[in-house]
């Protein structure tokens, strides 16, 4: 019995619609992905709200640190502008907006949490709406930093880490916690290997690729064994991997 491979709408179905805005998530709810992954920072006042970058500089009509601006400040530039003109307008969005959108249109959702701040308050706060929503047992919290996932799942046991690592950091002894931390690892495209997967799943690890925008990036990952494949374009490859199965060759 094939397991059955996750499908992210990484920063909600932004190859099309402004990554990391409720538009993008709207868009990605609507099609029949599996979960939706998304970014958290913290604005200077305290405010968790949803963007990738430290800076706004590429995703608005602002600039600085993401840290160095209060949410008001924030919330007066347009997030929308950059993707096409027809987005003008479109705000940042908050923690609490993205979650009370799925729970409105799609409840229960998987849910994937990135902490993009080395930051322990900004992950507290994170970690204590989740637990509040009883959001903790459905979603995985992913960070580049290990510290960020030894200090969540001490938070709460429920917690289930995303982390990152190359397989030439597999057999280094310095490693071997992180290894028993982590349930999934990130794997990006030009690294991924069948031979890299197989180790990962010898260690009860999960692997996630990304990012999977087409039919040959897709079957590449199929093809490695992945069991989560994370996607800007999810609408182009859905079809692709529901309902028909997949024969999966070794590479």
């Amino acid at each position: 019995m094939k397991r059955k491979k996750m499908l992210i709408a990484h920063r909600g179905l932004s190859a099309t619609y402004p990554e990391n805005t409720l538009p993008a998530f709207e868009q990605a709810l609507r099609l029949d992905v599996d979960a939706i992954e998304f970014d958290v920072h913290m604005s200077r006042d305290g405010e968790l709200v949803i963007t990738h970058d430290d800076r706004i500089d590429r995703c608005s009509n602002g600039t600085g640190q993401v840290r160095d601006l209060t949410f008001e400040e924030l919330r007066r530039l347009d997030f929308g502008s950059w993707k096409a003109p027809e987005f003008a307008g479109t705000r940042i969005p908050t923690l609490t907006e993205v979650l009370d959108l799925v729970e409105e249109r799609r409840p229960g959702l998987y849910l994937c949490v990135e902490l993009k701040e080395d930051d322990c308050v900004c992950a507290r706060k994170v970690i204590r709406e989740l637990e509040r929503r009883n959001r903790l047992g459905n979603c995985s919290i992913i960070s580049f930093q290990p510290g960020m996932l030894y200090f969540a799942r001490g938070m709460n046991e429920n917690v289930f880490p995303h982390g990152f690592i190359h397989e030439s950091e597999l057999g280094l002894p310095e490693k071997e916690g992180y290894l028993k931390l982590v349930r999934r690892v990130g794997v990006s495209r030009g690294e991924l290997s069948g031979t890299f997967s197989a180790k990962l799943h010898a260690l009860g690890i999960e692997v996630d690729s990304w990012a999977a925008d087409n039919e040959e990036e897709l079957r590449r990952m199929l093809d490695c064994d992945v069991d989560t494949i994370t996607s800007n374009a999810p609408d182009r490859i859905i079809h692709l991997l529901k309902p028909q199965p997949y024969e999966r060759k070794s590479i």
